[in-house]
């Protein structure tokens, strides 16, 4: 169901749920919600739960999936824990399905989140933490060029275009969004510093000050040195001592964003096409929202497999599937089905197949107006 103020309702909800200045709210509606993304439940005649599923690209490997960024999930205070997210997570989730997504995607506002979020089949699989650093430990190139901008020009979007997509995975962003982001990095005081060795660009940091430090929203360089030396060129210009960043390597990593499975079977084909040795099978059998994720799944020499269960498989007549299946399970004598009965396949729940799929990529987001 849907109303010809269904934006001016969903505007009120935000307004009546998030602590977001009216700055920020004027532009998120104007330039990041439209009808057409906006998922909403009413009840007496008014919206009372709300979400905006904004499209991204992820990179994989080299390899690019379609993908949904969950953002402004929110239900009205009065109308809560009657079940309204549930059936709008539900409702959502199968929209994706029916628009060929992959994979959904959000970042928690609260730690209690997580757990609420994960029972609609999301798992952490964005890890990251916060650093700060002195001016005083920063190494310095002086042979730089660093230009203070608040808008994103063509050359810098390709750079970092680029970078973004030579990431293991990451969340890509197209020109307009970076716009939008730049629109937001304005609102909050901040700009971004664009170094460059011979009129090649080297580095960008998208910098905003908080109180006495310098709070890095994303950077990208070419290394160490251009890092730090932008670093320092953000300090200089707000006036600050520290900047505080956050990285996605390392030890000590806390949850920072989650993802769902949407598409298992395109998703799937995609992740064995990066991973072509890798031989794999597991079972799923709990997804009520898609149902189509449900079944017997097989990676092998680079493709993917769906089957209703295992004695499908054996009878699939692929010769490679069968032959992996025999080394792990043995081989059936009379090919009757009542031989596999004894076999129990690894069983995964949604959620855990998107941990499964993504543990060791150490995925990348930056710039999501959180």
């Amino acid at each position: 169901m849907m109303n010809q103020n269904e934006k001016e309702e969903v505007k009120s909800l935000w307004k009546k749920c998030f602590n977001d200045s009216d700055e920020f709210i004027e532009l998120y509606f104007s330039k990041r919600y439209t009808d057409e993304i906006n998922m909403a439940i009413y009840e007496d005649g008014k919206v009372i739960s709300a979400l905006q599923m904004i499209p991204y690209k992820i990179s994989l490997r080299g390899e690019t999936i379609n993908a949904s960024y969950i953002s402004g999930a929110s239900t009205d205070p009065d109308y809560r824990n009657r079940g309204a997210m549930a059936k709008l997570l539900s409702d959502t989730h199968k929209k994706m399905y029916e628009e060929d997504l992959l994979l959904s995607f959000l970042i928690p506002a609260e730690e209690w989140l997580i757990a609420y979020y994960s029972k609609f089949g999301y798992n952490s699989i964005f890890f990251s933490k916060y650093i700060e650093q002195q001016n005083k430990n920063l190494v310095v190139d002086t042979s730089l060029n660093i230009e203070i901008s608040d808008t994103i020009n063509e050359n810098v979007y390709n750079y970092l275009s680029e970078k973004m997509l030579s990431i293991t995975c990451a969340v890509q962003h197209s020109f307009e969004d970076f716009s939008v982001v730049m629109e937001d990095i304005k609102l909050a005081g901040g700009n971004i510093a664009v170094a460059s060795r011979n009129e090649t660009i080297c580095g960008v940091t998208f910098a905003v000050p908080v109180d006495d430090k310098v709070a890095i929203k994303a950077i990208i360089a070419d290394s160490i040195e251009v890092r730090d030396s932008l670093f320092a060129k953000s300090m200089e210009l707000f006036n600050a001592k520290t900047v505080i960043y956050r990285t996605f390597k390392g030890e000590n990593l806390s949850p920072y964003g989650m993802a769902r499975v949407i598409n298992l079977d395109s998703l799937l084909s995609v992740w064995a096409k990066i991973n072509p040795d890798r031989f794999m099978t597991f079972y799923v059998s709990d997804d009520k929202d898609i149902p189509q994720n449900n079944g017997l799944f097989v990676v092998d020499n680079g493709h993917s497999y769906h089957y209703v269960d295992i004695v499908e498989a054996y009878e699939s007549g692929e010769e490679s599937v069968v032959n992996e299946l025999t080394k792990l399970y043995g081989k059936l004598d009379d090919g009757s089905s009542t031989d596999l009965s004894p076999i129990k396949v690894e069983e995964y729940s949604i959620n855990k197949v998107v941990k499964l799929l993504f543990n060791d990529l150490y995925p990348y987001m930056s710039l999501m107006m959180d």
